[in-house]
């Protein structure tokens, strides 16, 4: 007797799935570059404020016009202000990250729904292969008991 081959009704909606959570895989990788690059700038700008200021520090000792005050002082000014920016920046930056991680999350509980579901059609395949096994070599026992018995 011919075996019947495996198929799942919602296999296409299974590589349905498979795809949508690929593609929020691929979101969320952009979101976290996103913030990772806010960051790295977050950080320049805090390591050119400490220079800054060190170079502030350094001058004191030294004799420095009004004009040079001035100019650390607008200088540090604006990078408060890029500061305070960038900051802002990075936290829309990380909820976009999170709201990305919980779309991800959701795709990946449709598609672990599915793949289940498909394990579970494999399971009761499987037991029917070997149920009809079973019947087709318990009927040629019996045939084989038949023709003994002639």
């Amino acid at each position: 007797m011919a075996e019947k081959r495996f198929r799942f009704r919602l296999d296409s909606l299974l590589r349905i799935k498979e795809h949508h959570e690929r593609e929020k895989q691929k979101e969320l990788a952009t979101a976290t570059a996103k913030v990772l690059s806010q960051q790295h700038e977050l950080e320049r700008i805090k390591s050119e404020t400490g220079q800054t200021l060190d170079r502030q520090r350094d001058c004191l000792g030294a004799s420095l016009s009004v004009p040079q005050l001035s100019l650390f002082s607008r200088f540090l000014v604006r990078l408060k202000k890029d500061h305070v920016a960038t900051q802002e920046i990075l936290n829309g930056l990380k909820r976009a990250q999170d709201k990305r991680r919980e779309a991800l999350l959701e795709a990946t509980k449709e598609r672990k729904m599915y793949q289940k579901l498909k394990e579970k059609a494999f399971d009761t395949y499987r037991k029917e292969i070997a149920h009809d096994e079973m019947k087709e070599m318990d009927e040629a026992g019996m045939n084989s008991f038949r023709l003994r018995q002639m």
